[in-house]
């Protein structure tokens, strides 16, 4: 199976965004600032589009930081593979690679069909 790679930079707003939001105002908010990111990806054909996001609670000393992630959106819309390519301390890892094991996709769509994509993804942290 073919795999198409896609930078996903776009993220990178709306994940420190989401981030940001969970830090400063707590879990409700988070949920709804979630909500707003994955409809605003509504409708995108050049990407997957998220469906369901998961954020993790990050740790204050990598604020302003931009962490690098890359996994695969699989043709039914599962992450998988996901790997954090910058240093980070392995209790950090372990909290981003699980929150976006947790997250949902609509795959990609060439020729009519769903297909695996390659995201790079960085991420941003904010207050």
């Amino acid at each position: 199976m073919k795999q198409s790679v896609i930078n996903q930079s776009v993220f990178l707003a709306k994940l420190a965004l989401i981030f940001s939001a969970f830090a400063i105002c707590g879990a409700s908010a988070f949920t709804d600032t979630e909500s707003v990111y994955v409809q605003s990806y509504q409708g995108r054909t050049d990407s997957p589009v998220p469906l369901k996001v998961e954020t993790p609670v990050i740790g204050a000393q990598y604020v302003g930081e931009t962490i690098q992630v890359v996994f695969t959106v699989t043709d039914n819309g599962a992450a998988k593979d996901v790997q954090v390519k910058s240093p980070v301390d392995n209790e950090t890892k372990e909290k981003i690679v699980h929150a976006i094991n947790l997250w949902e996709f609509k795959p990609l769509v060439k020729d009519g069909k769903n297909v695996a994509t390659t995201v790079s993804l960085p991420i941003r942290i904010v207050e």
